[in-house]
């Protein structure tokens, strides 16, 4: 069978091997009220997020560049002037945030949905902190009109004693959402045969290697006029079953041997190992230059990707921190009795001045092309417009940029150009208003 024969049939082979979702399997219990389950299959998704090198990294990257260095929630006013809490702070603190979202985001993105929990005093009077519910665990409750009704952790032995939660009580994080739906969609879900098929991929490709390395060997015995019978030759093999490479061989003068190996022109799989790896990432929505699998990637390419992915994470940062606001950080502000007329703000640190240094560079290079001056660039910056002491010369090459053009740039003789059109040594004509 031709290679492009076998992957083809190997990937029909691995969707339908794939195990079919059930899809809005609603159960319905003695009282009646039908409970959604998701209709995807999440052991399936985090095994593979456990198992798939690939889908593992990509997954964590996106959370990595999602938190950054962290999230800051500040409460503002209606003028949006700052508001110091310290009750408010040690909250946010006693929550520990960060390992909080890292654990919240990872349920979104593997199981489809994260589900954080707002801890209360024992009068239930004030909320003391927050922290994350299994996902595995969380089922949605709904009306016949679509709105939530209750969220119920299956969590014990006997139904009737699973502890239920309002829905004021949940913050409930829907990964790529549909209108309609009640639970969010993994990140895995699109990938799932993919991932299957390459995984089965390395493994012959593993095995291949391993035949590679350690050719079969051909025991010839005997000879036309001399054969060996079949009990000896049994006998024979059997004594070389737990033969190690490098062991002392010792037959009789009848005896040949020959390794079989495999064809010199090995099959070049590599392609469509690369083939099937960049659907993974791109399924996953994460450039390429992330993993150490595709190679040849363009720095357009990579650029363009770069750019994409960057969107994709404002985004995810621009959903979320509405989402922590507006049903948690709003919510504790209000429970607590911190002001009626105070909210939240939610900002994401950045993992370190990478921006910054970029923002820089890029002002400098305007500066020194004369399309902004000095003084535009300290405003931009937020540096005061006076200076202390004197400022050195400055450097025409910041960062390995391009330098600003000559000053003398306007002077090159057509001979200095090398581009000789009859006008050599004759100066370069330049436009002057009448």
């Amino acid at each position: 069978m031709k290679l492009k024969q076998y992957i083809l049939q190997l990937a029909a082979d691995k969707i339908e091997a794939v195990d079919t979702y059930v899809r809005k399997a609603n159960v319905k219990n003695k009282e009646g009220i039908e409970k959604e389950r998701p209709d995807n299959n999440r052991s399936l998704y985090w095994a593979i997020y456990r198992t798939d090198a690939i889908v593992g990294a990509c997954i964590d990257f996106t959370i990595s560049f999602v938190i950054g260095a962290g999230m800051n929630v500040t409460v503002v006013d209606r003028d949006g002037e700052e508001v110091n809490i310290p009750e408010f702070n040690s909250i946010i603190r006693k929550s520990k945030p960060r390992s909080v979202m890292n654990q919240f985001l990872k349920d979104g993105h593997v199981s489809g949905d994260g589900f954080l929990y707002k801890l209360t005093s024992d009068d239930g009077d004030m909320i003391t902190r927050f922290e994350v519910i299994p996902s595995n665990q969380m089922r949605v409750h709904r009306d016949e009109k679509g709105y939530v009704d209750k969220y119920v952790q299956e969590l014990g032995e006997s139904e009737a004693k699973y502890p239920t939660f309002e829905p004021t009580e949940v913050v409930h994080y829907r990964n790529r959402g549909i209108a309609g739906e009640a639970y969010g969609r993994s990140d895995v879900e699109p990938i799932t045969e993919v991932s299957e098929i390459l995984r089965d991929m390395i493994i012959d490709l593993s095995n291949f290697i391993s035949t590679k390395a350690y050719a079969p060997v051909l025991w010839k015995f005997g000879s036309a006029d001399r054969p060996w019978n079949p009990k000896d030759i049994g006998d024979f093999m059997r004594d070389r079953t737990d033969v190690e490479p490098g062991d002392q061989i010792g037959v009789q003068g009848d005896i040949e041997v020959e390794a079989i190996g495999v064809g010199d022109k090995a099959l070049d799989i590599e392609p469509y190992l690369t083939f099937f790896a960049s659907m993974i990432v791109s399924g996953l929505r994460v450039p390429a230059t992330l993993t150490s699998v595709i190679g040849g990637i363009g720095q357009f390419t990579a650029d363009a990707q770069s750019n994409a992915y960057a969107r994709r994470i404002n985004d995810i940062r621009s959903e979320l921190g509405e989402l922590l606001e507006v049903e948690l950080f709003d919510d504790i502000i209000r429970q607590n009795g911190y002001g009626s007329d105070l909210r939240s703000k939610v900002t994401w640190k950045k993992h370190d001045d990478e921006s910054l240094r970029l923002a820089v560079n890029n002002l400098i290079q305007l500066v020194q092309n004369s399309i902004i001056s000095p003084q535009e660039a300290r405003m931009d910056l937020s540096y005061p417009m006076d200076v202390t002491g004197e400022l050195n010369k400055a450097i025409d090459r910041a960062e390995a940029a391009e330098p600003a053009i000559p000053s003398d740039a306007d002077s090159n003789t057509m001979k200095d150009t090398g581009d000789d059109d009859g006008r050599a040594d004759e100066k370069r004509k330049e436009f002057t208003e009448q």
